[in-house]
This record gives C-alpha cells, sequence and structure tokens, in this order.
C-alpha cells in the first residue's frame, strides 16, 4: 500500500502511449454495450501538482479519477490511472487507511499501471483536476494513454489494455488485478550500489539510485544508507526500490 503526502516531483517527459480499445476483460467486466466517449473533452492540461492527462468523476460525485499523460512514479510501482473516494471500500488483504486526528486523514484509492495494481492511501487530492472534473455517465468508458475506464451503477474500473492489469473501486467492495504478485524487498543497506542494483533485480526489482555510486568527495566508499520500500516489505513485482547512498566515514550523501 502507498502513501503519499506531499506533491509529486517532476519527471523526464516521455511521448504519451498510444490509446488502444479496450480489452476483454475490461469489456467482460462492463454491463451492457458501452458507450466510448470521446475522450479529449475530459483533458485537462495540468492540475494542481503539474500532472497532466483526462479528469473525471462519478455521476454521484463520490469518485474522482485520473488517466495520466505520464505515469506518477513516486508509488511502489508507476501509476497510469487512479481513482479515489472518501467512502471507497478496502481491498481484501490490505490495511484500511488510517484517521488522524490531527490533520487531513489519507483517502482510500486504487491505481493500476502496466506493472500491476495498488491500493493507495492519499492525503493530496492528486487524482482530482485543476478544474471540476466532467462526469462520465454510467455505462460510458474513457480511452486514454493505454488504459481505458469505465463507469456502471455498481462501481468504476480501469484497465491497462496493454497487460491486462485492472482496479475497480466502490463503497462496498474494491478489487484489484488477480495477477499481482509481491515479492518481500530484500535487505541492501550497507551494501556498495552495484552490488545492492545486482541483488534487487535478481530478486524482480527495478532500482533507482539517489547519490553517487563510486566515491564521496573526501574518498570515501558509496554505500547503500536507505532503501524505500524497507526491506521485508512486500511489494509488487516490477516495483521500485529507492537506495539512497552515502559516504563511509563522512555521513554525508555520496
Amino acid at each position: 500500500m502507498g502513501v503519499l503526502s506531499g506533491c509529486s516531483t517532476a519527471e523526464n517527459a516521455a511521448p504519451p502511449r498510444q490509446a488502444t480499445a479496450p480489452t476483454s476483460t475490461q469489456q467482460a467486466r462492463a454491463t451492457g454495450d458501452l458507450n466510448l466517449t470521446e475522450y479529449e473533452r475530459y483533458r485537462q492540461s495540468a492540475n494542481n501538482y503539474g500532472k497532466s492527462g483526462l479528469f473525471f468523476q462519478s455521476p454521484s460525485g463520490m469518485f474522482h479519477c485520473a488517466i495520466f499523460d505520464q505515469p506518477m512514479t513516486n508509488y511502489e510501482m508507476p501509476i497510469q490511472a487512479a481513482c479515489t473516494g472518501r467512502e471507497a471500500a478496502t481491498p481484501q488483504g490490505e490495511d484500511a487507511c488510517a484517521k488522524r486526528e490531527v490533520g487531513n486523514s489519507p483517502i482510500p484509492a486504487a491505481g493500476v499501471g502496466a506493472s500491476g495494481s495498488l491500493f493507495l492511501c492519499v492525503t493530496e487530492p492528486v487524482f482530482y483536476g485543476k478544474q471540476d472534473a466532467l462526469v462520465l455517465p454510467y455505462g460510458s468508458t474513457v480511452i486514454g494513454n493505454g488504459i481505458s475506464c469505465t463507469s456502471s451503477e455498481t462501481d468504476i474500473s480501469c484497465s491497462d489494455n496493454f497487460s491486462g492489469e485492472y482496479f475497480s473501486i466502490s463503497r462496498e467492495s474494491t478489487e484489484l488485478s488477480s495477477t499481482r504478485a509481491t515479492t518481500a524487498v530484500p535487505s541492501v543497506l550497507g551494501e556498495r550500489p552495484g552490488t545492492a542494483r545486482n541483488t534487487l533485480t535478481a530478486a524482480g526489482f527495478q532500482v533507482k539510485i539517489v547519490g553517487g555510486e563510486n566515491r564521496g568527495k573526501n574518498g570515501g566508499q558509496c554505500m547503500v544508507a536507505t532503501q524505500q520500500p524497507a526491506a521485508g516489505t512486500n511489494a509488487p513485482a516490477n516495483s521500485v526500490v529507492t537506495l539512497e547512498t552515502e559516504e563511509i566515514g563522512a555521513a554525508a550523501p555520496c
């Protein structure tokens, strides 16, 4: 489960994925004939977090959703589309979002990308548009950037048209892809960055290293000082593990 407590960081631009027709999985999960919506009418150039894409809400106003032009990468896996709502059900096997006595309590959300689907607890409206998002009527599907999202009277479901990964979200139940597999993250604290990368890659994870990988300003060897997710955490296969390096003996970033 991922938690976001602040604004997203800037990311390297890449061409948006081409939209495709809904997969057979998405078609099968919808009821009745789908009205394939002219998706560009849902486009906003940027929300309050600088993310562009397609933004919509459910007819009840209970859920707000986004299909991003560029995936959000500050979670356990890249998220291409997500929906959030205060009354969303918690998926089986996940911990409910904890309520806070002070400050904003996290809001349940579900996201999907090429690597799988994910339950999130967000404290900022990152999946809202800058302006009021248009309603996606019941029985309609909006398509963009390789994602299809369908609004029905029972839930909103979003599917990655390339991988088949999906989620559905409602007050009654939230479902994540059955194909989502998790693996315990190995401990690489104190290891050299190259060794740590090899260990995590062999375990099925992607690796992002923040800091130097050889020697620091004082000549000391760079070593892994922190890792996120922490060692032992069950994280989705192919998700990103972020490592920060520190120079040995200098107690300073490498």
